[in-house]
């Protein structure tokens, strides 16, 4: 693999050994890593979406009982998109110490 990733020599991607032995590291290794990071990162784009649409572009929050219940729900969708953040964090802290 540290050949293929060195050469500059396009044509050896398209012999059948090393399209095999590409594929088969992605599925045995790599694949399940990118989906679960695209999971995540998915459900960070939601979540903020929703936090811009639901929390920002209405009324300001005032300080009574109404508001109350709305203010838990961002606290905890806060908690939530930093949660998520926590993946990609760890798997680039973890790639730049290799």
């Amino acid at each position: 693999m540290n050949a293929c990733g060195e050469t500059v020599e396009v044509e050896i991607f398209e012999s059948k050994v090393i399209r095999d032995l590409i594929e088969f590291r992605w599925n045995k290794y790599a694949g399940k890593f990118h989906y679960i990071g695209l999971s995540i990162h998915t459900l960070y784009v939601i979540l903020f979406n929703f936090y811009v649409s639901d929390f920002l572009q209405k009324e300001k929050l005032l300080p009574n009982e109404s508001n109350k219940e709305r203010i838990i729900q961002l606290t905890f969708l806060n908690l939530f998109m930093g949660i998520c953040l926590i993946y990609p964090l760890m798997y680039d802290m973890t790639q730049m110490y290799k």
